[in-house]
């Protein structure tokens, strides 16, 4: 295969084929990840934890209901959860505010609520950022999953 020298960076899809065959190709060239697959494989690294822990705890537990139901809620940006109104949550039968509700589920496992924090604190950097944030994680306080994409992206 003939190799292009003069390029010097390349954005590409996550696939990891796609990498061996720049890497072959363009033989001194950075990889570029854009932020949008970043965050995309972070969210589902949180979402994959947070299912396998909630299927530990029986269906009916308070556990099971803390993590199944409003699953989106995990997803929004922490900042995003300051709702003051209190309401009744019939899932977990009492009342609660918006970022409670999430707290107490986050409170089921320190790994989940790293995870959490993680996700948070990836979405809200700017892409300069990202790239050295990802280096500074302490992989041991994270889950598998997100432990995993991390270091991906930290080896890119």
């Amino acid at each position: 295969m003939p190799l292009v020298k003069g390029v010097e960076t390349i954005t590409i899809d996550l696939n990891s084929y796609y990498q061996d065959i720049v890497y072959q190709l363009f033989s001194n060239t950075k990889i570029i990840i854009d932020r949008f697959h970043i965050i995309a494989m972070i969210t589902r690294a949180f979402n994959q934890y947070r299912s396998q822990w909630m299927k530990r705890y029986k269906y009916q537990s308070r556990e099971y209901k803390l993590l199944k139901f409003f699953w989106r809620l995990y997803l929004k940006n922490d900042h995003a959860l300051t709702d003051n109104n209190e309401y009744y949550d019939r899932h977990i039968h009492q009342k609660v505010k918006t970022n409670e509700r999430i707290s107490l589920g986050l409170e089921l496992d320190a790994k989940l609520n790293n995870d959490y924090v993680v996700m948070n604190d990836l979405a809200t950097r700017n892409k300069d950022t990202l790239a050295e944030t990802l280096y500074n994680y302490h992989y041991d306080q994270l889950s598998k999953p997100m432990a995993t994409v991390i270091k991906h992206y930290a080896e890119i």
